[in-house]
């Protein structure tokens, strides 16, 4: 297995971006990255920040099945006090179906933490299709759609709530150059039984290879929850930069 240090923290999912937007189909066998980052500071800015992720997937030979894991933590303290702890991971199942068209079904299972957002836990199942808009020698996009269950548990009331909501999301990949992918995935997340409750991810990513195993991601992201807990604040923006090294 190979690692990769990040410049920045890594910062886990409130929205499922599993699927990161390329171009091509995937090449059969398994593939990933392993990355740890670590940010300490002393005087006057006292601050430990640790990070970590893993993120890999298999596909069989001739590209129809394919299954991926995701999962991101982090953990930090300023001044003796925890700032940041969340926990999230991802496990999806893909299934082209149709070997003539573009259409994928996929299920998947997903659960998170997030302290500092008083989500206790937060358990997602649910299944879905993607279709292939359309895939070029230098841009490819998608679209899908799913159903989820959701289970969440607050620190602010410590009660389990039970709920079904959609997922639908855009991915689309530019290749700039020969090593340089600009990508875009929006997600949309509402509420079945009230639409008004609805979330919303949009990630803007620049990546690129520097050899076989090196490579370079940044990343811009914007998250919104229409209805957060009482408390949290319903939107959240962060950019990332980062060296990575693969299999």
């Amino acid at each position: 297995m190979l690692f990769a240090t990040l410049l920045m923290g890594l910062a886990a999912a409130e929205v499922v971006t599993v699927l990161t937007p390329s171009i091509g189909a995937p090449e059969p066998g398994s593939t990933g990255t392993i990355a740890a980052g670590m940010s300490l500071a002393r005087g006057n800015k006292t601050q430990n920040l640790w990070s970590g992720a893993v993120d890999t997937r298999w596909v069989n030979k001739k590209t129809n099945h394919q299954l991926l894991f995701t999962a991101a933590g982090d953990y930090g303290e300023a001044f003796g006090q925890v700032n940041t702890q969340d926990l999230f991971a991802h496990i999806r199942y893909r299934w082209a179906f149709l070997e003539s068209a573009p259409l994928v079904a996929f299920g998947f299972a997903q659960t998170q933490h997030d302290a500092f957002k008083s989500l206790d836990l937060r358990n997602l199942i649910g299944a879905g299709l993607e279709y292939r808009l359309w895939r070029a020698e230098w841009t490819e996009a998608w679209v899908g759609s799913a159903v989820m269950g959701e289970h969440e548990r607050l620190s602010t009331d410590n009660q389990d709530g039970y709920f079904v909501r959609n997922s639908s999301f855009v991915l689309l990949a530019v290749q700039l150059d020969d090593a340089l992918v600009l990508g875009s995935s929006t997600y949309l997340q509402p509420l079945l039984t009230d639409l008004a409750d609805w979330r919303l991810l949009e990630e803007l990513s620049l990546s690129g290879k520097f050899g076989e195993h090196f490579g370079w991601k940044g990343a811009f992201t914007l998250s919104h929850d229409r209805q957060p807990p009482t408390g949290v604040e319903p939107t959240d923006l962060s950019v990332s930069s980062g060296l990575t090294w693969g299999w």
